[in-house]
């Protein structure tokens, strides 16, 4: 309506709210300019009218002579209203009306608050990502003064309610600090919050903050301290008249509907906003099922796959779900979770937009940190089912070790992987089944979008936003510790380096990974770093050489690491779980709360807790080469610097009746009586360290070299690893004072009895507990790796090549007559031919050899002849032409069937060169009917040039055993399913033959007087008539579970002769025989083991020829021969079910099964000797 034109409302006092239909709670109460005197007769004047979205109420101010003050009535449940000034020095006031705008002079915005929702998609527009505020509180200042501190609470039946804390009641006087303890809202619940934005037609400005926990009455002090402006500035929002007006304009346009905060699953979306905006929670429900169907279509590999993931990008970042897909389908649960489960909300902006309301918009730093710190963790979490996944597959074994001995380029020493060139061998495609099997595409995946989680986290962590939010948990009276859980939370999601975690990561690529700089970043900047000061105490408050005693505890509400501030948490206190607001505190306490547990080990396992977080980012940053350039103070082996030190110190205050005792001193290396020296024993570097020799009797355990748990913890209070005792220097105990300090912990404090009992554990459980094994997980192979490094063996592949003693057995009868009569032919008929050749055909076999056996028709001369070419057919045959014809056909046979052979085993290149050889022969052959002055005429050089150049291709492509693996193996782009090669689509078959391709297993004798042994066993041995020792050693022993190995070795006594030849460029490499072999195995007198392998003690009892030599005219060379003991053996090795060395590739079928016993002849292919075995 326009204004109004009656006289009397020239002496109005005027105060408009935004919004219609308020209730009764909240009310105007008028006060003398003193705030003595209540004005009631003034409020009972009160009228009230609502125009276009504004809720007007006037008073009459015509008997009024002096100025009054205005406050803000709001009714109780128990107790007087909370009463809050509003307006200052109030007079009467014109009638505002502007084009539908009824805002008067004095103006309060009735809002309901809001916040943004973290997001990875570039905003359009911030609307589109703002939520209601979770349950918490509301700050209001004005100036430095708390003006409101408002409770919220979501119910789902009536949506957001307000409370008020009735602040008068808990200060100690009018404008003066809070009394410690918790404050309880009392206020009526209310739909709306009332700012005062507008006072006399002049903005005021507000500073608003959300929290999710109530503020320490310390805290607020702090805050309202005059010198602490810059601080309360940081931490709360400036909420201006103008500010909500812009985005209340946009609320029944831009917005759309807004459920009630479910942060359980909020944290688990990527997108949360999109599901925030979806009463009915179907949001939910597809993205629940189209994560299953997602899922579904990459375990089983359907057809539909590259379309599934091209039509999933909407859904690529949601973790949350695809775990929980993931681990439901592997453990075949028929319940689903019932937090992805859809259900309906009301309308958070209902009231809001039915009543014309406005909002205001509130950060939650404090959830963005939570959300990306889960948001990664289920990344690494997925890719953990992935793997599992992976590890069900059928050929999964088979996959991973092509994964790690033919795909990577590099060995991890640096060198080239032989096997690599091969990489072209196989189907290597993203939707083969090699890549299928190791489920690339999905780890690829997990990485790249860790990337991306990471990079958001480090941006909030490194944000001052945040640190000002854990100021508020740091300021707790007995809270604080969640800060610390939180924040490592945080680190450990950066410590996540997916390419690192995951086995079937090429590890000699790059290994970079977002969290590394973050977490460099983070303790690089030290002080500067907006969190540092609130999580680490002082350098010079905490001394490092002395025993650390608590002072006196204190809040002093800024939230500070100070020693002060800790004590009043830490220790006994750390316990303590009365008021505890923080899920991560609370969690944590509840971990701890184990009945069986003295308080004294309950604490130091919680400060576990509170510490692992930074402890577990350390040791990535340790882990990780390149840290060590980047971070200049970063620990060295036994050299505590910055960063461990910032965390020693807080271990300290957090622990001080335990790890407080713990010294940083300089030592020289010598023993330390009465202490246990953190992780450092090493006789090796010189250094006596470690547990008391008392104590290290009391253990029982037989362990020499580092004191290292199995867990990987030094100290039950924090997840450090322990200094390794082999990277300590030779001559440690020479080293200065200055430059050498250790870790000392008393010989009766609480970790060194720790220590002490966690090691006997170890002593007693270490021969019963054994490694367990399953088929279908991601550890589960044949081969066992717990605790051994990451290494690889390089095998020097040679090509195959055919020899005239050696025919495969896969060739038929028929083939191999052929082959024979083609190879005594072509010999036949080049003796011949150069006898002829030499003797100019004189003599008994020219002529014999050169006799006319067939005359050819004058016509069959005349159409085979070519004048043009110089090319005249015989028209006589000889028995050497004849003998030659035929050679040369049954040889191209021979090389046409090779040709032929090479192609079922997809050996191409070499069936194109034996194929040239094929022709190269043919053509030779027929150049033979064509008589000439030389020994081959044209033609016969042609064909010759032919079949050289493709037996030199032919050796040169012909498939080494690896490249035929690959290609007719479960990976191959054509896979053997019905050739000789089709045993290799079984899976154990196939994995069983790639190891036989990579392993060694080495056989060599030595005199005992070689060997090195302790004295006393080399002594006894000499006793029993031991003269030699045969080491058998095999990479495979320590790949395997040892349960899982068995070593079937044989010996018989020889002379090992050994053949150098001598000629006029050089002596050759010798060769190696073994002569006079006995024809019963020889007796073991002891067996020893050793790395890698045992060794067998013989006594040799066999007589040793001379050396000698001897001269061959006809070669011109000189041969010497040297004698040895030796024994000539064989070994086989037991792998579970699998034997190894097995048979060829080309001779599995006809190898048939493994033998127990050798016999000690040719042929044994499932044996190895000490030259080795054929491939």
């Amino acid at each position: 309506m326009s204004r109004p034109k009656t006289a009397c409302f020239d002496n109005y006092f005027f105060i408009s709210v935004n919004g219609t239909h308020h209730s009764s709670t909240q009310t105007f109460q008028f006060y003398s300019s003193d705030d003595q005197v209540q004005q009631e007769y003034i409020e009972a004047k009160q009228q009230r009218m609502e125009q276009s979205g504004y809720s007007i109420f006037s008073w009459d101010w015509t008997p009024e002579t002096e100025k009054r003050n205005v406050w803000l009535s709001i009714e109780c449940d128990e107790g007087g209203p909370i009463k809050l000034p509003l307006f200052k020095a109030v007079d009467k006031q014109e009638y505002q009306y502007r084009d539908e705008n009824y805002e008067q002079n004095y103006h309060l915005q009735a809002v309901v608050p809001l916040t943004l929702l973290p997001s990875y998609q570039p905003q359009q527009y911030p609307e589109q990502y703002m939520a209601p505020v979770r349950n918490g509180y509301i700050y209001i200042f004005q100036g430095n003064q708390l003006w409101r501190e408002i409770e919220i609470k979501n119910r789902e039946d009536s949506g957001a309610e307000f409370r008020d804390t009735h602040l008068y009641r808990h200060r100690e006087g009018f404008d003066k600090p809070f009394k410690k303890g918790p404050r309880k809202a009392v206020g009526k619940p209310l739909k709306d919050i009332w700012l005062p934005t507008k006072a006399n037609g002049s903005p005021q400005r507000l500073h608003i903050a959300y929290s999710e926990v109530q503020w320490s009455a310390a805290y607020l002090n702090f805050l309202e301290h005059p010198d602490n402006q810059t601080i309360l500035q940081q931490r709360t929002s400036l909420i201006t008249h103008r500010s909500i007006n812009v985005l209340g304009e946009k609320l029944n346009t831009t917005f759309k509907t807004m459920r009630l905060r479910e942060p359980e699953i909020e944290h688990k979306l990527a997108d949360p906003s999109r599901y925030n905006q979806d009463l009915s929670g179907n949001h939910l429900r597809y993205l629940y099922d189209g994560l299953s169907f997602e899922v579904d279509s990459l375990r089983n590999n359907s057809n539909s796959l590259l379309s599934t993931l091209e039509n999933s990008t909407h859904q690529r970042l949601e973790y949350g779900a695809r775990a929980t897909q993931y681990n439901r389908k592997m453990n075949n649960a028929s319940q689903e979770d019932s937090l992805w489960q859809a259900h309906s909300s009301i309308d958070y902006l209902a009231d809001a937009k039915a009543r014309q309301l406005k909002l205001m918009v509130l950060p939650d730093p404090l959830f963005e940190l939570r959300h990306h710190t889960q948001m990664a963790m289920q990344t690494s979490a997925c890719l953990f089912h992935i793997l599992e996944d992976a590890g069900q597959q059928k050929y999964f074994q088979n996959a991973e070790l092509v994964q790690r001995f033919v795909v990577p380029d590099k060995l991890p020493n640096g060198q080239e992987n032989p096997n690599h060139k091969h990489l072209d061998s196989f189907n290597y495609s993203p939707i083969g089944v090699f890549q299928r099997t190791l489920r690339s595409i999905e780890r690829r995946r997990c990485r790249e979008d860790m990337a991306l989680f990471q990079q958001a986290l480090g941006q909030t962590l490194d944000n001052p936003a945040t640190a000002a939010v854990i100021r508020d948990i740091t300021s707790l009276d007995c809270g604080a510790p969640g800060a610390y859980v939180i924040v490592g939370n945080a680190m450990q999601a950066l410590s996540q380096n997916l390419a690192a975690i995951d086995p079937l990561q090429d590890k000699t690529q790059t290994t970079d990974w977002p969290g590394h700089d973050i977490i460099s970043n983070f303790y690089t900047r030290g002080t500067s770093h907006p969190l540092h000061a609130l999580l680490y105490p002082p350098a010079d408050q905490v001394p490092l050489d002395t025993a650390y005693t608590a002072p006196v505890p204190v809040n002093d509400g800024s939230g500070l690491a100070t020693t002060e501030n800790i004590a009043r948490w830490a220790g006994d206190n750390l316990l303590l779980s009365d008021n505890i607001e923080i899920m991560e505190h609370a969690t944590l306490l509840a971990e701890n709360n184990e009945d069986g547990f003295a308080g004294s080990r309950r604490i130091l396992n919680t400060a576990d807790g509170v510490l692992s977080g930074f402890f577990t980012a350390m040791l990535a940053l340790q882990n990780k080469a390149s840290a060590r350039a980047s971070l200049s103070q970063l620990v060295e082996t036994i050299e505590f610097k910055a960063a461990y030190l910032d965390n020693i110190r807080l271990g300290k205050l957090i622990a001080p009746d335990s790890f407080g005792q713990a010294t940083f001193i300089p030592t020289s290396g010598e023993s330390i009586a009465g202490a246990y020296v953190v992780g450092v024993h090493s006789k090796k570097a010189g250094l006596h360290f470690g547990l008391t020799e008392g104590q290290r009797q009391k253990t029982t355990s037989k362990r020499t070299g580092i004191l290292q748990e199995s867990n990987g913890r030094l100290l039950a209070s924090t997840n450090k690893r322990s200094l390794k005792g082999t990277e300590l220097r030779q001559g440690a105990t020479a080293r200065s004072k200055a430059d050498l300090r250790v870790l000392m912990v008393p010989e009766d404090n609480l970790i060194t009895q720790m220590k002490v009992e966690q090691l006997a554990q170890e002593a007693d459980l270490g021969n019963e507990i054994k490694p367990q094994s399953k088929g279908e997980k991601i550890a589960a192979k044949a081969y066992y790796r717990l605790g051994m490094p990451y290494f690889i063996v390089v095998l020097e592949i040679m090509n195959l090549q055919r020899t005239s003693a050696g025919f495969d057995e896969k060739h038929s009868d028929y083939y191999k007559l052929t082959s024979r009569t083609s190879a005594v032919l072509d010999l036949g008929v080049a003796i011949v031919n150069a006898s002829n050749f030499l003797t100019q055909e004189a003599g008994r076999v020219a002529a014999y050899s050169t006799k006319t056996v067939i005359k050819l028709p004058a016509g069959i001369v005349r159409f085979l002849s070519f004048p043009s070419m110089n090319l005249q057919l015989t028209a006589t045959m000889s028995r050497l032409l004849i003998a030659g014809v035929i050679g040369g056909a049954l040889t191209t046979a021979v090389a046409v069937w090779d040709t032929s052979l090479l192609i079922a085993a997809q050996d191409n290149d070499a069936a194109f060169a034996m194929a040239m050889v094929a022709t190269g022969t043919a053509v030779s052959t027929f150049a033979g009917l064509y008589p000439t002055t030389s020994l081959l005429g044209p033609l016969g050089w042609i064909g010759l040039t032919i079949a050289l150049a493709g037996y030199g291709l032919y050796m040169l492509f012909k498939d080494s055993p690896m490249e035929t693996w690959l290609k007719n193996g479960p990976f191959g782009a054509s896979p053997d399913r019905t050739g000789d090669y089709k045993y290799l689509q079984k899976q154990d078959k196939a994995w069983q033959h790639f190891i036989n391709l990579i392993m060694n297993l080495r056989i060599k004798t030595y005199p005992i007087q070689q060997i090195e042994l302790p004295t006393k066993l080399h002594l006894h041995l000499e006793n029993l008539g031991v003269t030699h020792g045969v080491w058998v050693t095999s990479n495979l022993f320590g790949l395997s579970n040892p349960d899982q190995q068995a070593l079937r070795f044989h010996a018989r006594q020889a002379v090992l002769k050994s053949t150098v030849k001598v000629t006029r460029n050089g002596r050759k490499k010798p060769i190696f025989t073994a002569e006079k072999i006995e024809h019963q195995d020889a007796q073991s007198i002891y067996k020893h083991k050793v790395d890698n392998g045992f060794i067998y003690f013989y006594c040799y009892r066999k007589s040793i020829p001379r050396s000698d030599a001897e001269y061959k005219v006809w070669q011109g060379s000189t041969y010497i021969y040297d004698y040895n003991a030796h024994f000539h053996t064989r070994a086989q090795l037991q792998i579970g079910e699998h034997t190894f060395p097995t048979p060829p590739l080309s001779k599995e079928e006809e190898a048939g099964s493994p033998t127990s016993t050798p016999n000690f002849t040719k042929g044994e292919y499932w044996w190895a000797n000490e030259f080795g075995w054929e491939q």
